[in-house]
């Protein structure tokens, strides 16, 4: 982390660790391939980041789509995959670019088709694996437009066989999907 200080007294801190942006700053500011992808509070940051980059800086998954007409509520993702979610954003009309956030501890794994509740199930190959204390980040990808992180426990990880190029099936209630204007 750099320190520097402006004419006004104000002290701008430069830093690649996303936990001394969140802890330490008032107003983030984040730069992507030297371009401003998004400013603000740390609450507004992490309730409602604006690329994927953010997302993954603040641990969320982050999806762009379009409010599809009709019932139950849906996102439409570039390559036609649905997203149904529970809520919608006050004003929100089909044709409506909007993104919608996932926790990563909401997204469940299975090794086969699931006859679960959850609305939103999609067949994903595992990116990479990464294990932290007793928990492990599942990056998963296959669909245009949706790559997800799963938090699963280390058991999961064993009983699943999460490995680097399995196939698993992700699911996600759409009680878990928080959406929001683009």
């Amino acid at each position: 982390a750099h320190r520097l200080r402006d004419y006004d007294g104000t002290t701008v801190l430069v830093t690649r660790d996303a936990l001394d942006a969140l802890t330490l700053g008032d107003h983030l500011v984040f730069l992507e391939g030297g371009r401003v992808v998004q400013a603000g509070t740390p609450a507004e940051v992490i309730a409602r980041p604006r690329s994927p980059y953010v997302a993954g800086v603040v641990g969320l998954n982050l999806v762009r789509g379009t409010l599809l007409a009709g019932s139950p509520a849906a996102l439409e993702l570039p390559d036609g995959t649905h997203l149904v979610v529970a809520e919608l954003p006050a004003g929100a009309r089909p044709g409506d670019e909007l993104l919608a956030t996932v926790n990563p501890a909401a997204v469940t794994l299975y090794t086969d088709r699931p006859a679960a509740s959850a609305r939103n199930l999609w067949e994903l190959t595992v990116g990479a694996v990464t294990v932290t204390g007793q928990r492990a980040r599942v990056r998963l990808h296959g669909i245009p437009g949706l790559e997800l992180v799963a938090e699963v426990t280390l058991s999961a990880v064993t009983e699943l066989g999460v490995v680097t190029g399995a196939r698993l099936w992700a699911g996600v209630k759409a009680t878990e999907v928080e959406v929001y204007p683009a």
